[in-house]
């Protein structure tokens, strides 16, 4: 009698060839992406964690990006405030010239005229001190969106026309009025050294350990994710070789089996 074992063997060979050609796949596709898990199929536990990795470090990355713009903007403030505070220096030295008794009333009014143009440019850099155009000495806060979950800081806040109004009334021409402006222009340097460190130079430190901060845990959760996602490219390139063999080998005993069948149905029903 025929043995008919033969159809339950290719049938196991044809599922065999069929699951090696999934492991085949598998291991291109991790080869070709460099990912690890490329479906659901592959990882649904990984693939879950590695998604809410990945919006985690995009959130990371535009706290980042956004405290990077705030560090910008008090930069620049602080670049116009420096300036300011040059200038202030320079008043305090022609407010103590003018108030000695030695020079001229034509000379006090060559001291008052540098005077009153040195006030008018601390005018125009209060006015167009600005960060993709908005004003930074104006009064005005930045409410900074520096961190993952949303929440902020807000920084800025110095209106440097405010601080400076007293100082355009001041009259260099008489020594009295020098030595009044000398009072208001040492009170104007306190004041803005002051705010300067509450509102600018403090905000700048936080904001360098809060980037330090995003820094460190960008690298950690990318690390992570790495971790979880990124292929072994040794091993996967071992698996497609052996999935590869396998399968050829596979191919050739559906082969036979197919012929082995054709040549027995021919001899029982020839």
């Amino acid at each position: 009698m025929v043995s008919f074992n033969f159809l339950a063997d290719s049938q196991g060979t044809f599922l065999s060839f069929a699951q090696t050609q999934s492991n085949l796949s598998k291991a291109f596709a991790q080869l070709s992406s460099g990912m690890r898990i490329n479906s659901a199929a592959d990882d649904a536990a990984g693939l879950a964690i590695a998604s809410n990795l990945a919006a985690s470090i995009t959130s990371i990355s535009q706290a980042s990006r956004n405290t990077s713009d705030v560090v910008s903007a008090l930069s620049i403030a602080d670049g116009a405030l420096t300036q300011v505070q040059d200038i202030s220096g320079r008043l305090q030295e022609l407010a103590l010239t003018s108030a000695n008794g030695v020079y001229s009333p034509e000379q006090r009014q060559a001291i008052q005229a540098e005077y009153s143009a040195l006030t008018q440019e601390i005018q125009r850099i209060g006015d167009t001190t600005s960060y993709n155009g908005r004003s930074l000495l104006d009064g005005s806060t930045i409410s900074a969106a520096v961190n993952p979950d949303g929440s902020s800081v807000t920084v800025g806040g110095i209106n440097l026309n405010d601080l400076a109004s007293s100082l355009s009334s001041q009259d260099l021409s008489t020594q009295a009025g020098a030595q009044t402006a000398i009072t208001a222009l040492q009170d104007f340097s306190s004041q803005l050294s002051s705010q300067r460190g509450a509102s600018i130079d403090a905000p700048l430190s936080r904001l360098d350990s809060i980037q330090s901060n995003l820094q460190s845990q960008s690298i950690a959760q990318s690390s992570a994710y790495s971790q979880i996602s990124d292929a072994d490219v040794g091993s996967a390139a071992a698996d497609f070789v052996r999935s590869k063999v396998l399968a050829q080998y596979q191919a050739a005993l559906i082969s036979q089996s197919s012929q082995l069948q054709a040549t027995t149905l021919k001899s029982l029903f020839g």
